[in-house]
């Protein structure tokens, strides 16, 4: 009866701020984040552990900053408020990050680009470096894509989960932005330990203009022809993924009615019946309270990390909209959860991924194809940590 002592609530309890309890629940959060890297990691004995732990302090300073520094979240929130590109600024955060991290600069101009561009837009800055690129290298630019999503879609995100409520728009619009932000540290913090860097890197990196237009209506026909593309892609997928899942939760529920496992799991879980979100609930709930979600809302939140790998973080932030609606039957109890899971599902990194990624990057650089499909898998568990990481380090902070 692990559930049975839900108590039901009508509005989100807000979040408490920072503790020793919520930063003992932030180091085991990164504690487990990184094991299971360690656990898939390539070679072990080379992981740049000077590498990580500065990457992980940047990504703290960057959560603290967005969430407690006030003229940062102003920052945010104008961003958020104009929404407009700051990719003039790729040259210089390319050569922090090298500075830093010591990665190369086509790795860093490749994760710098995922902030506002796509898994395979931003590949197109290094063009002209991916064929040469080293294993370790091609896992961070793929990982980078994954743990990142596109600014197309940040708009659609800000839209969904902010409503007609200018409010909770930019609230969203800050988190989001913030996300994104977060997940370039992150993803590079991942990559290396899953394959750590052993040969040596290139310093130079060019921001390649092919693509993007030979002038300001160029560019505006391009756009607009990728946004279609885009847009049609996502309709697509909505169609397929939420029918697929209403069919499949259709057959489950009948069985869960034959067998009377719909009573067991109404009984002793936040769900009515048998379903896929009731399945992927119970899976990840333990990787749930390993990064700091609250009791009650393990397993909605297990069931969101689920749909968001088997299908996309599109659906994920669908259903997201309406597990942070207090009148839904199925709701978070905590805002603390609601801002994790805005982080969490900030990525690309589900398994149709894979595909994109091979295509997109594959079509760009053809003899790295190879390494490609070799690193598919691990690019969706790289993508899905670094999330997991930036949402364990906003959870600590949040109390």
């Amino acid at each position: 009866m692990i559930f049975s002592l839900l108590v039901e609530i009508n509005e989100i309890i807000p979040h408490q701020g920072f503790s020793l309890s919520s930063f003992a629940r932030g180091i085991c959060g990164i504690v487990g984040i990184f094991f299971v890297a360690y656990l898939f990691s390539k070679n072990r004995k080379a992981i740049p552990w000077k590498t990580v732990f500065i990457g992980l302090s940047i990504q703290i300073l960057l959560a603290y900053s967005i969430l407690e520094i006030s003229w940062v979240q102003w920052v945010f929130e104008k961003i958020g408020q104009v929404f407009v590109s700051i990719l003039n600024f790729t040259d210089a955060g390319s050569e922090f990050l090298f500075t830093v991290l010591k990665i190369s600069g086509a790795e860093s101009l490749s994760v710098i680009g995922n902030v506002f561009l796509g898994q395979t837009e931003s590949p197109l800055l290094i063009k002209a470096y991916l064929p040469q690129m080293n294993k370790s290298e091609v896992l961070l630019v793929m990982i980078g894509g994954m743990a990142t999503v596109a600014g197309g879609v940040l708009a659609a995100y800000i839209d969904f989960l902010g409503g007609d409520n200018p409010v909770l728009r930019l609230q969203f619009a800050k988190h989001l932005l913030a996300a994104s932000v977060m997940a370039a540290p992150g993803a590079i913090i991942i990559s290396k330990i899953l394959f750590p860097q052993t040969e040596k890197i290139k310093k130079e990196a060019k921001v390649s203009s092919q693509e993007v237009g030979s002038n300001a209506l160029d560019a505006l026909s391009n756009g607009t022809v990728e946004g279609v593309k885009l847009a049609a892609n996502i309709g697509g997928m909505l169609l397929v993924f939420v029918a697929l899942i209403a069919m499949v939760n259709g057959i489950l529920f009948q069985f869960g009615d034959l067998t009377n496992l719909n009573d067991v799991i109404s009984n002793n879980t936040v769900y009515q019946s048998l379903s896929i979100e009731a399945i992927l609930g119970v899976l990840f709930a333990p990787l749930m309270w390993i990064i700091g979600v609250p009791w009650q809302d393990l397993m909605p939140m297990g069931q969101l990390l689920g749909i968001k790998l088997a299908a996309s973080e599109f659906i994920g932030y669908i259903q997201l909209v309406e597990l942070k609606d207090v009148s839904s039957q199925i709701h978070f109890q905590y805002e603390k959860t609601i801002i994790m899971a805005t982080y969490m599902l900030c990525g690309f990194a589900n398994f149709a991924s894979i595909g994109i990624q091979i295509g997109g990057i594959g079509g760009i650089a053809p003899n790295q194809r190879k390494n490609l499909s070799k690193f598919g898998l691990m690019a969706v568990l790289g993508g899905t940590l670094a999330s997991l990481l930036s949402a364990c380090l906003v959870g600590a902070l949040l109390g």
